[in-house]
């Protein structure tokens, strides 16, 4: 399974860069400040309040990089396990996406629901084919409506090697759909005789 791709956990950990790193900095520069004030009114030594902001900022940027690593890699775990759940409870997506609604809110739970039913189900296909040894190719296909993507449209029809790639407008390649977010492709095995 894919977890979505590695631009949605780049903008995940940019997201929580930007609400942590302030609350992380100010904390222990907030922290820093009471911890001076007592050594100089105990001990009446001065501070040199440049150091301490420049030490303060280097530790919140290793801890605040350290936390997103793991706070990832645990909402990752949580996905898969999730889409693992689901897939074997042949649920409607509903219950997915209602099973992570808590976690990232309707509409990114609707979004990565999508998506990654999308990869885990294209995946399964694929591998079931490979190993049956008679699928020589694979085929994009798309929902022809009002919401297909210009990236999808182009590989729409696309057949290639059961281990090729398919190949978007723009030169991106893909082993399977999903494309993106909320990508409704799927592929069709080609069998020739």
């Amino acid at each position: 399974m894919a977890l979505l791709d590695n631009e949605f956990w780049i903008n995940e950990r940019m997201l929580l860069i930007r609400v942590l790193f302030p609350l992380v900095y100010n904390t222990i520069l907030t922290s820093a400040e009471r911890s001076i004030a007592k050594l100089i009114s105990d001990i009446g030594i001065g501070v040199d309040w440049g150091l301490v902001n420049e030490d303060a900022l280097a530790w919140a940027k290793r801890y605040v990089g350290e936390q997103i690593t793991n706070i990832n890699g645990t909402t990752q775990r949580y996905v898969q396990n999730a889409v693992s759940e689901w897939i074997g409870s042949g649920q409607h997506l509903d219950e997915l996406t209602a099973q992570l609604e808590p976690m990232f809110g309707k509409t990114r739970a609707q979004m990565i629901a999508s998506t990654e039913v999308t990869d885990a189900y294209a995946e399964g296909n694929l591998i079931t084919w490979k190993d049956s040894k008679v699928v020589q190719k694979k085929r994009w296909m798309t929902a022809s409506d009002e919401r297909l993507c210009p990236i999808c449209e182009s590989m729409s029809g696309q057949e290639v090697d059961i281990n090729g790639v398919f190949t978007d407008l723009n030169g991106q390649t893909y082993e399977r759909p999903a494309a993106h977010v909320r990508c409704r492709c799927w592929m069709q095995p080609v069998v020739e005789v």
